[in-house]
């Protein structure tokens, strides 16, 4: 799959992907719980943004971390877009 253009990643990926970034590795469903999103939601915006190489499931329970892409997509997106989503500080995780 190809990469999603700017501005083609919706709220919800953005919301994932910002809690990723700030907090580290996670399960869908404390994603969501956290971004303010349907479990549902989270878990097939989790496996679309897999696909497009954002995020990378990190073992077989299905725990997903960013990418170094992702980072990347993130930190350049960081002007466009409100950061204040539910549950997601401004500080990055560390690693």
């Amino acid at each position: 799959m190809s990469r999603p253009r700017r501005g083609e990643l919706t709220d919800a990926d953005r919301r994932v992907m910002n809690f990723l970034y700030t907090n580290g590795a996670e399960f869908p469903a404390l994603i969501a719980s956290n971004t303010g999103l349907y479990v549902t939601l989270a878990e097939r915006r989790c496996a679309f943004l897999e696909e497009a190489g954002y995020i990378e499931s990190v073992d077989e329970a299905t725990v997903y971390r960013l990418t170094e892409e992702g980072t990347e997509y993130l930190e350049s997106e960081r002007g466009n877009w409100d950061r204040s989503f539910p549950g997601v500080d401004s500080n990055r995780a560390s690693d």
